[in-house]
């Protein structure tokens, strides 16, 4: 299947847990949701962390993640990772934290 992967094979389950778990979300709602703190995994705030991944052009490249070996995380994964989605984030969600949404005062 011709599409990037993530090089971790967690990280490729985690997300494929949020594609699944986000069903009637747009992809741009489900961005939002979890930048904004509305989106928990396992009781938390949900904080997405950048992986590395990658678009296998070889035949040699597309069997690593042909793998037994990940595919089974991947499913581990998968199958152990839920994730809710909430109309408000949780209370004090950006307490302490500088929002990068606050506006820049004109100077």
């Amino acid at each position: 299947n011709e599409r990037f992967h993530f090089v971790d094979p967690v990280a490729e389950g985690t997300t494929l847990a949020l594609e699944r778990d986000s069903w009637g979300h747009s992809l741009a709602d489900a961005s939002w949701a979890v930048d904004e703190g509305r989106v928990q995994q396992a009781g938390q705030v949900f904080v997405w962390h950048g992986q590395p991944q990658f678009f296998p052009m070889s035949d040699r490249c597309r069997n690593v993640f042909r793998a037994h070996d990940y595919h089974r995380v991947v499913r581990q994964t998968l199958g152990a990772t839920h994730f809710s989605f909430h109309s408000a984030p949780p209370p004090n969600r950006f307490a302490g934290e500088r929002s990068s949404r606050s506006e820049a005062t004109p100077g």
